[in-house]
């Protein structure tokens, strides 16, 4: 089937894969997080604000990367992210600016996203983890 001929029925939902695409996989892929995060402002906020927890205390503290851990911000980020998480956190609107950013820069995070989301559903449902072992995650 040519790349024209695919359709793509994906569905993103705010539970785990459980089995999408008909494989098996059972948890959110990251094709699944990267178009709900091209469409879902909600969404990227939310994922603006998990990327801002995984990044450590201290780089938290002084809104750079200062671990190269592989979690959270990389420092071209850094401190721009946590301004305005912090602000998202305060309950604030954050402007058009502000927005766009998220818009443009959560998307680069994917694969630390679907990590996340992995070990998520892995502690709301430790079977999981039996199911993706065939997966190799």
């Amino acid at each position: 089937m040519s790349e024209t001929e695919t359709t793509e029925t994906t569905e993103t939902t705010e539970t785990p894969n459980k089995g999408g695409a008909n494989n098996g996989y059972p948890y959110r892929s990251k094709r699944e997080i990267k178009s709900r995060l091209e469409t879902d402002a909600d969404f990227r906020q939310e994922c603006l604000l998990i990327m801002h927890d995984r990044q450590t205390d201290d780089e938290r503290e002084t809104k750079s990367t200062q671990s190269r851990n592989k979690r959270g911000w990389m420092s071209s980020h850094a401190s721009k992210g946590t301004t305005i998480a912090l602000k998202a956190i305060a309950g604030a609107d954050l402007d058009e600016a502000e927005e766009a950013w998220v818009e443009a820069s959560v998307p680069r995070y994917v694969k630390q996203l679907a990590s996340h989301f992995r070990q998520e559903a892995r502690d709301a449902d430790p079977e999981l983890a039996e199911k993706a072992a065939i997966f190799g995650v």
